[in-house]
């Protein structure tokens, strides 16, 4: 998919020239829009970050365009009503150009360029890029079901692996240890911790990591976590739980035993 989008931006600007592109798909809560690809050629649009660009359906003019599945060339981009100015980008006038990306009767992404001064594009320009934008969004729907069968076979590799060498182990240790080492394959992360609870039942500890650094990894290993700290952080103890950003960075730093600054 990073490739497609990519290619996008570079084959664009050989057909409509444009200053800035911004590529979006929609992810799978449908309520959002990820830039996968991002590209300005002014120093107007060197703020832009991938995390300004994030946007909601129905935000701004990306996401006017991603909710209503209807293409926008717009002469000054201040004349939208709700169009919204991106954090770290000057407030100038810009011509616009918005098209979705259509799979079916769905909208999976859009296809944003902009231009520096009023009336930059035109209907060619427009009915140039819906074409492209038709032919992309075919392009990179193959690319992602391509990419979650092949993610699929991985994962399902993985836990036959797992599953294999469980079957052989003998000890506790033993079956935390290979179980941390295929998390990361099957989840996409850097690190993975196993923690136990110790006898006294007082202290949280832990018992098997997987992916840390020989400092970090050693003060992890040092940390004792009281049990009414850990418990505040266990949701459930019958599911698997998830803990966002903000209750993450509300752990104490003396019990997180890492910088301050980079919680995990």
């Amino acid at each position: 998919i990073q490739e497609i989008a990519e290619a996008i931006l570079t084959e664009l600007r050989t057909l409509i020239d444009y200053h800035n592109c911004r590529i979006h798909l929609l992810s799978e809560d449908r309520r959002t829009l990820v830039p996968i690809a991002f590209r300005g050629h002014l120093l107007e649009y060197q703020g832009e970050t991938f995390d300004a660009l994030l946007t909601e359906v129905g935000e701004g003019i990306t996401g006017h365009v991603a909710s209503t599945g209807q293409s926008l060339l717009l002469s000054n981009a201040r004349d939208f009503e709700g169009a919204v100015q991106i954090a770290g980008t000057p407030d100038v006038d810009e011509s616009v150009l918005a098209v979705p990306f259509r799979h079916g009767d769905r909208v999976t992404g859009t296809v944003f360029l902009s231009k520096l001064g009023v009336d930059q594009f035109d209907q060619d320009d427009l009915r140039l890029l819906e074409v492209l934008a038709s032919n992309a969004a075919v392009a990179l729907e193959n690319a992602r079901l391509l990419q979650e069968e092949r993610e699929a076979a991985e994962i399902s590799g993985a836990l036959l692996y797992l599953s294999d060498v469980l079957s052989r182990a003998r000890d506790t240790g033993s079956v935390l240890k290979e179980a941390l080492a295929s998390i990361p394959l099957m989840l996409g992360c850097a690190e993975a911790q196993a923690w136990i609870r110790d006898a006294s039942r007082d202290m949280f500890r832990v018992v098997q990591q997987q992916g840390f650094d020989p400092e970090t990894a050693g003060k992890m290993a040092a940390l004792k976590i009281p049990a009414e700290v850990a418990e505040t952080l266990i949701l459930r103890v019958e599911e698997p739980f998830a803990l966002d950003a903000e209750v993450v960075a509300g752990v104490l730093p003396e019990y997180q035993g890492l910088d301050p600054s980079n919680p995990r």
